[in-house]
Order: C-alpha cells, then sequence, then structure tokens
C-alpha cells in the first residue's frame, strides 16, 4: 500500500488517485444537476466542494475498494457522508492488530503529540514519558511475547549514564517531529578507564548508531577486565556475546606486545554500529530491526562507506589507536 499527499484527505492509494484523477476533469464539466453532493452545511456554503466528494457514489465505492482495511477506516473518519456511505458498503471492524497499528500510525500524521505502542496498539502522548524513556504507560500490561521480542537495549557511557534504545524511541527517533538525532549523544570514562562515546546519523532513512570504546592495554591479562565492552554495548543478536568475546580476545592477544616488554602499551578502540531499522516513506509504519534474531535490512548494492564515514564523523576522532575493531549489523563470523 503507498500513501501520498493528497489535498483532502493527506492521504490515499496510487489507484485511487489515478481514478479520481480521470474522473476529475469529467465532473468539472458536468451541470450541477448530475452531482451528488453533500448536504448543505455553513462551511460548505462558503467552501468549494473537495473533488473527491463531488464523484458518484459508485466511484467512491469503487476507489475505497482499492484501499487496505485501515485506510478505508481513515477515509470514513474524514466526513459525515463518507462515513455514511463506507460504512454501509464495507466492514470497518479491525480484527487484525497489524491494521490496528498501522491505523493509528496514519493517525499520528495530524498529531504528532502522539505516539503508537506497537505492543498493545494504543497512543499515548509521548513527551510526558519522557522519565520513563518514553515508554508506553501500560507497558506493565503487555504481553510476555511482546516483551521478549522489545527488550530495551541499554547503552552506556561511563559509570554513571546510560541509554536505553526501545521500539518507542526508535519510532520516534524515525519522524520528522519526534526526537532529534543528538538524543543519542553521550559520553563518559568508568572506572575501569573504559572511555565509551555514542552517536547516531539518519543515512537514506536508517537509523545507525554507533558506539566507540577505547581502553589503554598492557598485557592480555587486561583482555578479562575489558569484558565490560562486550555487554549490551556489543551486539542484540541472541547467542552471540561468546562469539564476540572470542573475537576480540583473539584479535587483541595476536596485536599486543610481548610480555617482556613492560613499557609498551596498545590504545584498542572497539566501534560498534548497529542499524535500527528504515524509515518507509510509502508505508505509515516505520521497518525496525528491533528483534532477538534480527537480520540486516542494509541492501547487498549499499555504499557501506557512505554509512562509516557518516558515522565516524558523528564520533569524531579518537585517541591514537594502535588497533581498531569494527561490530557492524552483518553476520556474526570468527573463531
Amino acid at each position: 500500500m503507498r500513501f501520498h499527499n493528497f489535498k483532502f484527505l493527506g492521504v490515499a492509494s496510487a489507484p485511487v488517485l489515478a481514478t479520481i484523477s480521470s474522473m476529475s476533469s469529467q465532473i468539472e464539466a458536468a451541470d450541477d444537476d448530475d452531482i451528488v453532493t453533500p448536504a448543505d452545511t455553513t462551511d460548505q456554503q462558503h467552501r468549494p466542494i473537495p473533488a473527491l466528494l463531488r464523484l458518484p457514489n459508485e466511484l467512491l465505492l469503487a476507489a475505497t475498494d482499492f484501499l487496505e482495511p485501515e485506510s478505508q477506516l481513515l477515509l470514513s473518519l474524514s466526513c459525515q457522508r463518507l462515513h455514511g456511505l463506507i460504512n454501509a458498503n464495507f466492514d470497518l471492524t479491525l480484527d487484525d492488530k497489524a491494521e490496528k497499528i498501522r491505523f493509528l500510525q496514519l493517525l499520528e500524521r495530524g498529531h504528532p503529540e502522539y505516539l503508537t505502542c506497537r505492543s498493545c496498539a494504543k497512543l499515548f502522548l509521548w513527551r510526558g514519558r519522557k522519565p520513563f524513556n518514553y515508554a508506553c504507560p501500560h507497558s506493565d500490561r503487555h504481553s510476555d511475547e511482546d516483551t521478549r521480542l522489545s527488550h530495551p537495549q541499554t547503552i552506556r557511557a561511563g559509570d554513571n549514564r546510560a541509554m536505553a534504545i526501545t521500539r518507542e524511541v526508535v519510532d520516534l527517533a524515525l519522524r520528522d517531529d519526534g526526537l532529534p538525532i543528538t538524543f543519542f549523544k553521550m559520553s563518559g570514562v568508568g572506572q575501569s578507564g573504559v572511555f565509551q562515546k555514542t552517536a547516531a546519523r539518519l543515512v537514506d532513512g536508517q537509523l545507525f548508531v554507533a558506539t566507540r570504546l577505547e581502553v589503554e592495554m598492557f598485557s592480555p591479562k587486561e583482555i578479562v577486565d575489558t569484558r565490560i565492552l562486550l555487554g549490551r554495548n556489543s551486539c542484540y543478536h541472541r547467542g552471540a556475546a561468546r562469539q564476540v568475546v572470542n573475537m576480540f580476545e583473539y584479535a587483541v592477544t595476536s596485536e599486543l606486545p610481548l610480555p617482556g616488554h613492560v613499557h609498551m602499551s596498545m590504545n584498542v578502540v572497539l566501534q560498534v554500529l548497529r542499524n535500527y531499522g528504515r524509515r518507509q516513506e510509502t508505508r505509515p509504519m516505520v521497518d525496525q530491526i528491533f528483534h532477538r534474531d534480527p537480520e540486516s535490512k542494509r541492501p547487498a548494492h549499499e555504499k557501506w562507506e557512505k554509512v562509516t564515514w557518516a558515522l565516524w564523523d558523528a564520533l569524531g576522532p579518537t585517541w591514537r589507536e594502535d588497533f581498531v575493531l569494527w561490530l557492524d549489523d552483518g553476520p556474526v563470523t570468527g573463531p
């Protein structure tokens, strides 16, 4: 289903627009007696009747039949005439949860102060939920399945700063009237000596969040002390943590100075890149990558350099690094 701007409703499907476009020119030349118009009101006496309402009922019904259920319901709410006509000829019950969510996200376009909860299919005022990380006020009643699939992913910066990235945060970040991209910017140094910095960028409609972790190492023993690098700051794939740890230990151990060189050290930088989803311009619902077993939505032909340079610019310069590890949203490979 594709949506386009339309003067009267704000949204309409491509087949509907084609039908309306072909008929509107004919209606302009028709006699007034041949045009079906809604009942006169004070507002209508002072404003021209929209082209859609000047169509015969038969064409309106034919055009409505092209729409998906959530769009049919939205169309029926646009005015009294369409409400009566569409309700009398279509079943507007939204039994499917995905249809309800898409309908509510269509309503968001005209009411940006609201956000749709993907778990319970309800609207809520999101700005007042800032102290609760913009979580749905009904989250305590969400099903176990929804909670399992959308567990917040915590990113830390130092010992006292943390940010939970939830499905609500991702939706708001991908909205023009939602959270600014600077929401993800933070940095700090923990007692372990690990410097952590996070930033985000929108690249071709996709939300990329990058975290850089920097630490100075003197011996292989310190690898154990730096496993803090490999917590939720590393990878959101289920079962991948052990593989990431193995890759990290192997890569760093192979590059560390020999044990006898006590005055030598190495600055290690771990840069973690996450793709949280893509804004769909032709659909109201954002295509999120937010499951326990996510799959990368990055097209095979996409230039990866564009993304890495954008995130490099967002994170800024590093210390003098001797060794840099990149962990992105592709499959986990290694020892």
